[in-house]
């Protein structure tokens, strides 16, 4: 099935999901190197959890509570408060056991995300702070912001100049990354390409040209180093070298 790109000069709201997506990438290859992390608390201070480029981590928390961390992020918690964490850069999937007299709260820059029991993705970039809920509820404040609330299927968007949307998603596509898969519903390229920037070793920038393109579909992520690549040539847009690095370009691929 080809995929799916169009220029939106605003966000589209609600827009209709997808279970079958356009699929494009090499076999999805075990080049993510995925591990359990049981982390033994030998002290009282924070300790500071982090992935490399291309690695997955899984942390087991004392309460049942995993946090899984995405490729390129780093997490902080406190080795005598699991219910409190930090996500300082990157991406994370929290699946959180329940304590209605301890709710765990994620610290994302100014926000604060409580969650009632729940399975949630918290993605952190400069551009914007998401959080996805595949199960549960999740509730969101910070910044002066009035606290808004998310249940399953529902996005919360927060902007750098701290605008907050609301919109859908299939929980089922939540935290594809976990499974060695980038899947995009209407997705703005400079979403797609920070995302390329976790897993590729060359760093990828995007022409100003293509700001309101769009995405829609399914990347494999492999060893990240064709990624952008395969996004060049599904959207028809070139991939120049760079000084510094790649840059995705208005032209069409070579």
């Amino acid at each position: 099935m080809p995929a799916n790109d169009s220029a939106h000069d605003g966000a589209a709201a609600f827009p209709q999901l997808r279970r079958r997506w356009p699929l494009f990438g090499g076999a999805m290859a075990a080049a993510i190197a995925l591990a359990v992390a049981v982390p033994l608390l030998t002290n009282n201070g924070p300790v500071v959890e982090s992935t490399a480029q291309g690695q997955v981590r899984t942390i087991a928390l004392g309460d049942t509570t995993r946090v899984t961390l995405d490729s390129a992020s780093t997490l902080t918690r406190n080795a005598d408060n699991d219910r409190s964490v930090s996500l300082d850069r990157g991406r994370a999937l929290f699946t959180v056991a329940h304590d209605a007299a301890h709710p765990f709260v994620v610290q994302a820059g100014d926000y604060q995300i409580h969650d009632l029991g729940t399975r949630f993705e918290v993605s952190r970039s400069a551009a914007q702070l998401v959080i996805s809920v595949a199960e549960g509820e999740v509730a969101v404040d910070g910044h002066g912001m009035q606290r808004v609330t998310a249940l399953p299927g529902q996005r919360i968007t927060i902007a750098s100049s701290g605008t907050v949307s609301l919109s859908r998603i299939d929980p089922a596509l939540i935290a594809s990354w976990h499974q060695g898969q980038l899947v995009y519903s209407d997705a703005a390229l400079s979403v797609v390409v920070n995302d390329i920037n976790r897993y590729a070793g060359t760093p990828v920038s995007l022409d100003p040209a293509l700001a309101n393109r769009h995405f829609s579909g399914v990347l494999i992520i492999g060893d990240g180093s064709q990624l952008a690549r395969n996004l060049a040539e599904v959207l028809d847009v070139s991939l120049t070298d760079t000084p510094d690095g790649q840059r995705l370009g208005a032209g069409n691929a070579d």
